[in-house]
């Protein structure tokens, strides 16, 4: 898996603040998240992630965890849209929607 970087206009942003993990730690959740997408027969595959790629699906909705932002401020801060950040959630924690 290749790690990737947010950037905003202030410069890029630290995994550490936004998700209170540091890289290695980072890498071995986006790997479980990946392994366990994977073992869902009917789930969402990480394939279908490929437009911000899974690092940048994960790291939002640890975001959202640690901070508890609402998903526009979310989607600002990464540079995504609201209905992206809503998706990336139910994809990464898909158990958050059930009763």
């Amino acid at each position: 898996m290749r790690r990737q970087q947010f950037s905003t206009g202030a410069g890029p942003l630290s995994w550490n603040v936004t998700t209170g993990l540091d890289a290695d730690h980072l890498d071995a959740l986006v790997a479980s998240v990946h392994a366990e997408l994977r073992a869902v027969p009917d789930g969402p595959s990480p394939e279908r992630l490929r437009a911000l790629g899974l690092y940048k699906s994960v790291v939002p909705v640890l975001f959202l965890l640690r901070q508890n932002p609402v998903q526009e401020a979310t989607a600002e801060l990464f540079g995504i849209s609201q209905a992206t950040v809503s998706r990336r959630w139910t994809h990464c924690f898909p158990w958050s929607e059930k009763p």
